[in-house]
């Protein structure tokens, strides 16, 4: 049957024919990948349709999508799945007269029409219409059992590996930078993949890098393990594979001038600049929707989308809300972020307000920081619940209890250091408290900087002063170093005594120099070493 009906087998013949006339000739089968015909009017591949005999070298009549099939290549070929014959290769009991697969360029039906956007069909309808009944026809893939299920798992992975090849090449290089930032770029800098930073997408965003690994690495998982036959089809026809009711809105939020900008890496940050709605964002919009509405100034930012949505095209605003129900969800931000933590506190609170000053007003009373006005909201602790464990103002608590956190970095510094009697200033126990919380902030991630307005230590104290290198060679005994000194300076010969007196002279006038000592092995250079730094560690 597939010899006579079937134009592959057709092809595979003619060539296994000619290699075996002349073992010595360089045969190639190509499996022609384009089509002039209409597949949509059920036209079945011809021989030479599908394939073509080449003798010799390949040349440059090979198109992209073009499969050779050889005696030897010395490498593996990669198969496209885009290949019209991919299918009726892998499947040939179910395509057994050759029937083309899924291919480019597949034309929907009315595709001429003006009122249709998209033009082609997708691999996921071709899919789709292949695994139904259809009248004059025979039900040979439906009838086909465990070869069904197997070509409707296989069809899946076909989908998703042509929808990350799409996304993959279709990705643009995108960068990102705060709306206060761009405007601050000097104007004769019109390069803007020199502003901002390259916009890494996360795994969850559809289209990036990331996504494109994670999503890759689902689908292989899936397909191996876990995703049956009749999940593939419930995919391949497109039902929903989760129902959530009612609908979120998420609500980004921002501080004065930073919201997100996202451009192209090759745009010139003056059409950038010039892009209509820059300055403006879905926050804004609700801020001026306030301005506007009665209805809006007695909801907060959260109950905002129940009874008013976001209309993304076109003119992007806030409109009233005529059917249907929704629920608004502020996106989470640390208590590390500082001003957009206590923003975000304050819009869960404040209700209608038509400018960042309204946020900040309580009780009629204009706050200089969002943290303020939530503190006089009473939304974060007061001072003495903040000494019992709180973090909301972490200056004043600081000054209150860093005589106590002092008193351990002193006990700390006289045990480093063997000196018992070391006495600080107030300033000098001051800046190693601060260098010590530092140094522990920084071992998790976190810095000083990041709670203003917290007082910050002496840099190199921080990164010198508490160096475990410098401190464990600073750690020694000022009793036993004398000892240790007396014991080897009188064993000192004249010639090491001379050179002894020369190199503390010049310590003790504070002269300085380089001295070079030079012996051979067991002259007592080790020797000399010890005793000099005996010396001078035993004077602290």
């Amino acid at each position: 049957m597939f010899d006579e009906y079937n134009p592959l087998a057709q092809a595979f013949r003619v060539a296994r024919n000619r290699f075996e006339s002349n073992n010595q000739e360089a045969v190639k089968l190509r499996l022609i990948g384009g089509r002039e015909t209409d597949g949509r009017t059920y036209n079945l591949p011809t021989a030479s349709e599908v394939a073509a005999l080449i003798i010799g070298d390949v040349g440059s009549s090979v198109g992209e999508s073009d499969i050779i099939v050889e005696t030897k290549s010395g490498q593996l070929q990669r198969l496209n799945e885009l290949h019209p014959s991919y299918l009726p290769l892998q499947y040939p009991l179910l395509f057994p007269y050759g029937e083309d697969g899924y291919r480019l360029g597949i034309q929907l039906r009315d595709s001429t029409s003006i009122n249709r956007k998209r033009k082609k069909l997708t691999m996921r309808e071709f899919f789709a219409f292949r695994i139904h009944e259809r009248e004059d026809e025979v039900f040979t893939i439906l009838w086909s059992r465990k070869l069904f299920q197997q070509l409707c798992v296989d069809g899946f992975t076909m989908i998703e590996s042509e929808r990350m090849c799409y996304i993959r090449t279709h990705q643009k290089q995108l960068r990102v930078d705060k709306y206060k930032n761009l405007k601050e770029v000097p104007r004769q800098n019109t390069n803007s993949s020199s502003t901002g930073k390259p916009m890494i997408l996360p795994s969850s965003f559809t289209g990036c890098a990331r996504y494109n690994a994670e999503t890759y690495k689902d689908a292989m998982a899936i397909c191996k393990w876990y995703i049956s036959p009749c999940e593939a089809v419930w995919r391949i026809l497109g039902y929903d594979i989760h129902y959530r009711t009612p609908s979120v809105e998420r609500l980004s939020f921002h501080l004065p001038d930073e919201q997100s900008i996202v451009f192209e890496d090759d745009e010139p940050l003056e059409d950038v600049m010039n892009k209509s709605g820059i300055n403006s964002s879905i926050f804004l919009k609700w801020i001026d929707c306030n301005k506007k509405s009665h209805k809006a100034r007695n909801l907060t930012y959260c109950e905002f989308p129940t009874e008013f949505v976001w209309h993304k095209k076109g003119r992007k605003e806030w409109r009233e809300r005529d059917q249907r129900y929704s629920i608004g969800r502020i996106y989470y931000v640390s208590p590390g972020s500082g001003e957009l933590y206590y923003l975000s506190s304050l819009l869960n609170i404040v209700k209608g307000p038509t400018c960042y000053e309204d946020i900040r007003t309580v009780n009629g009373v204009l706050y200089s920081a969002f943290k303020e006005a939530c503190y006089a909201l009473g939304l974060l602790e007061d001072d003495k619940e903040y000494i019992d464990g709180s973090m909301s103002r972490p200056e004043f608590v600081y000054e209150q209890i860093w005589k106590f956190l002092a008193d351990d970095v002193l006990f700390r510094q006289r045990s480093i250091l063997q000196i018992t009697d070391l006495m600080l200033s107030e300033e000098q126990l001051k800046d190693h408290t601060l260098a010590l919380i530092e140094n522990l902030l920084q071992s998790n991630g976190r810095s000083l900087s990041q709670f203003p307005p917290m007082p910050l230590p002496d840099h190199d104290l921080v990164s010198h002063g508490l160096n475990k290198l410098i401190q464990g060679e600073l750690c020694y005994d000022r009793t036993s170093m004398d000892l240790e000194h007396k014991r080897l300076s009188s064993c000192l010969t004249d010639e090491q005594k001379g050179v002894y007196d020369e190199i503390m002279n010049a310590l003790a006038g504070d002269e300085g120099g380089v001295f070079f000592l030079y012996g051979y092995g067991g002259t007592g250079k080790t020797f000399m070493w010890k005793t000099l730094s005996a010396a001078i560690r035993s004077q602290g």
